[in-house]
């Protein structure tokens, strides 16, 4: 009996510390991603903003709200696509949302691959963010769909989950994309849980009927209403992340500030 007990203490022993084994390097993986990006925007975004006022005209069907609009630091750089370029070829662009801890290279490839490595190709459960291989490269498409993980305690794309609240959508209303045409600002105008199926995951859109009625649809399912005003002869950028558990997904969607 005792011999039983010594054994399955042992293999207890042996589990509890693989575990712990495991944990540690997970996290050490996670924290080498975090240093990467930490590095990357060093390189291309530090100390690059001025306060004040957002630029950018504000898209909304109510003018009290564009009156009010509210504050936030303006990203006034261009990235440039052939200096990420030289990092990794699948680069296709930058991400931003001021005040939060998205600001990422966005790539475009083996959507696999990059949800476990990182922009420089690390191994991480951290991943990059990637752009919807149906896009095109050069983001020109009326719907475009950037992915990112929810790492649940920091980073990637985890301040997504915050558009639950109304109260954080006010204060961070707008995303920055850069890529080889410029620089280019989105509004966001709802946010949803989803399941993978979504019908915001479509793509190929023209500027039809088709883009007004998913536009609505975003609209309508959104958790609060914000009164932007988006029309099928905008250009609509969805934002996805993992949600609780591996079906359901958070969305946050925007449309192009022209």
């Amino acid at each position: 009996m005792k011999t039983k007990y010594k054994i399955l203490i042992a293999l207890f022993s042996a589990l509890f510390i693989f575990s712990g084994v495991m944990i540690f390097r997970e996290k050490s993986l996670v924290t080498n991603a975090e240093d990467e990006y930490k590095e990357l925007n060093e390189i291309f975004v530090a100390e690059e903003t001025s306060g004040g006022a957002s630029s950018e005209t504000a898209r909304s069907g109510d003018p009290e709200t564009d009156e009010n609009e509210n504050t936030e630091r303006v990203p006034n750089r261009r990235i440039e696509l052939s200096e990420l370029k030289k990092i990794n070829p699948d680069a296709v662009g930058w991400i931003m949302i001021p005040d939060t801890l998205i600001s990422y290279p966005i790539v475009q490839g083996d959507t696999e691959y990059y949800l476990k490595h990182t922009f420089k190709g690390t191994y991480s459960n951290a991943g990059s963010i990637i752009l919807e291989q149906a896009n095109s490269a050069d983001m020109s498409d009326s719907h475009l769909i950037i992915y990112g993980h929810n790492m649940y305690s920091y980073g990637m794309f985890t301040d997504l989950s915050n558009y639950t609240e109304y109260d954080y959508w006010n204060e961070h209303q707008y995303v920055y994309i850069w890529n080889e045409t410029g620089k280019h600002t989105y509004r966001i105008f709802s946010a949803y849980t989803a399941y993978d199926n979504d019908a915001a995951y479509s793509v190929g859109y023209g500027h039809d009927d088709g883009l007004q009625r998913l536009a609505d649809y975003m609209v309508n399912n959104s958790r609060y209403q914000t009164n932007v005003t988006v029309t099928r002869r905008d250009n609509i950028l969805t934002l996805s992340t993992c949600y609780n558990n591996d079906n359901i997904r958070y969305l946050v969607n925007a449309v192009e500030v022209k």
